[in-house]
């Protein structure tokens, strides 16, 4: 078992139990305690858990912490399933865009596979992985927010507002069950707007977590998006209306 899949069993565990022993966790995750003590001072150093007398605990207020650290260990192989996916979408010479987010940011570890690429984004992790390549990278600029480490501001739509883009890649924090995909601010909601305005192909990067589960504000609606990626599966009346309305999509 990979240590990602073993943190997401510990906090899963934990948000469920409120706390335990690192001998039970051993045993849940079937492995030693010495690996199970590497897997949660990693959790500790990104705050999201503590310690005390040896019993494990999850931090109370969970929103207040840094998304990415939750995030990034939260249905990785199905993230990395997708962006292989949508790898088959990126040609050399492409200008992409990639949205803020941990499946986004799975796509941007492949990149190197390809050649002559530009890179649009405003999530500052995706642009420090691709900078490592041969690749131009455009990060869009504004107003920070730190916990979730991306741009997100008037300025980072009107800066996105510049480009046209061959296909954009975008994430979402929900969908609603009418098939509305969310953003949770406003900013966010005009930045994955703009993005699809600018860009040839739109393509929507979304495991099955986030459906049924919408964020604040509905941006548009599914059949909007040319692509779906996503492990979900969907009724037969939902592929409908989908592909009715010029969608299409793709399972992993």
């Amino acid at each position: 078992m990979e240590s990602f899949e073993r943190e997401n069993i510990i906090l899963e565990y934990l948000k469920n139990n409120n706390s335990s022993s690192i001998e039970n966790l051993a045993k849940i995750c079937n492995s030693s305690t010495m690996t199970i003590r590497r897997d949660l001072k990693r959790l500790k150093e990104s705050r999201v858990m503590e310690q005390r007398n040896g019993i494990v605990y999850l931090k109370k207020d969970i929103s207040l912490l840094p998304p990415y650290v939750y995030r990034k260990t939260l249905y990785k192989k199905t993230k990395q399933s997708m962006a292989l996916k949508a790898l088959e979408f990126i040609n050399d010479g492409d200008v992409i865009i990639l949205d803020a987010g941990t499946s986004c940011m799975e796509i941007s570890y492949l990149l190197n596979e390809r050649k002559n690429l530009t890179v649009i984004t405003n999530d500052l992790d995706i642009a420090s992985i691709a900078s490592n390549y041969e690749i131009t990278v455009y990060i869009a600029g504004g107003k920070i927010e730190n916990r979730n480490n991306c741009s997100s501001s008037i300025e980072t739509i009107e800066y996105i507002k510049r480009f046209r883009a061959s296909k954009a890649f975008i994430g979402t924090s929900g969908i609603t069950n009418d098939l509305y995909f969310c953003a949770n601010s406003s900013d966010k909601v005009e930045i994955k707007k703009s993005m699809m305005d600018i860009s040839n192909t739109t393509i929507l990067m979304a495991d099955s977590s986030k459906f049924d589960s919408a964020s604040i504000i509905s941006v548009r609606p599914l059949h909007d998006f040319d692509y779906i990626i996503t492990n979900k599966i969907f009724s037969n009346d939902e592929i409908d209306i989908i592909e009715r309305n010029g969608g299409k999509i793709l399972n992993v």
